[in-house]
């Protein structure tokens, strides 16, 4: 079946035989300029088929060329897949002023707990029975208590400590499946990770605002852990956080960051964002 080349119009059985010999077709490639190509992938961060569709080209592979031809280094799949990430929830932001579809009033969340309601009576598919009653046994096979702030050392006091019982207790609220505390090898040692969701590659980090030096609360150079061995400033705390939570993200983990203050000063608002976190595909 022939097809007509929009560019001289001819009727062609293969178009790209073709467009190695159509002149029109070459014209147009070799007026593409590297600094325009640049500008829609570097500064409006466009992707190869956002301009593929400006150009209206057939293939963004065409752009693939174009980028080879002039030496332009195209993201990796990491970087697309964060401008991706960075372009859905601006788009959220603008249509409905919230960044991801299971922020408490997006309309997309509204939906579907309407739905969920109509048909099961709930708000959320941790209510399902069957979940609650597996979150329960997961609970007793690895902790031997049903919730989480019976959990004990062998001396009979708490493991944990407060917020970080206060987090695993809202994620049972949830009926949030959960390990506590997972290592991730590190040279010749090992990140230990306080929470991570069953099945999944989410972390829960609990944050206590003056070991980890809350920078709502403290500045880089304010000492933490005073008079102790492990005396250290708050910036290089943060730096030792953000190594660690670096680790988690390249081998491929999400890590959702609750800070102390902000369990204290709005709990509503972290079972919300515990919530949305466990949801997000």
């Amino acid at each position: 079946m022939n097809i007509i080349c929009k560019y001289c119009e001819k009727s062609v059985s293969n178009f790209g035989f073709h467009s190695n010999k159509c002149q029109k077709y070459q014209d147009f490639i070799n007026s593409f300029k590297k600094e325009e190509l640049e500008d829609m992938y570097y500064n409006k961060n466009m992707s190869c088929i956002d301009i593929q569709k400006h150009f209206n080209l057939d293939s963004f592979y065409i752009i693939y060329k174009m980028f080879d031809k002039f030496g332009i280094k195209r993201r990796s799949l990491k970087e697309s897949a964060i401008l991706r990430k960075d372009k859905f929830e601006q788009t959220n932001l603008e249509r409905y002023g919230h960044k991801h579809n299971f922020c408490k009033d997006h309309p997309s969340r509204k939906k579907w707990e309407q739905k969920l309601f109509d048909e099961e009576g709930i708000t959320n598919v941790f209510q399902r029975q069957e979940v609650k009653e597996k979150s329960i046994e997961t609970m007793i096979s690895k902790y031997g208590v049903e919730k989480a702030g019976l959990i004990t050392t062998s001396r009979g006091k708490n493991s944990y400590s407060q917020i970080h019982r206060e987090i695993v207790k809202i994620c049972q609220e949830l009926n949030i499946e959960i390990s506590i505390e997972f290592k991730l090898k590190h040279k010749k040692k090992y990140f230990a990770y306080d929470i991570i969701i069953t099945d999944t590659n989410k972390l829960i980090e609990v944050n206590g605002d003056y070991w980890h030096g809350n920078p709502k609360l403290y500045k880089k150079s304010d000492l933490i852990m005073k008079n102790s061995s492990a005396e250290i400033s708050v910036g290089e705390k943060w730096k030792k956080d953000k190594i660690k939570l670096n680790h988690a993200k390249t081998n491929g983990y999400e890590v959702l960051v609750i800070w102390e203050k902000d369990l204290k000063d709005n709990i509503e608002d972290i079972k919300n964002q515990i919530l949305i976190f466990a949801n997000q595909k």
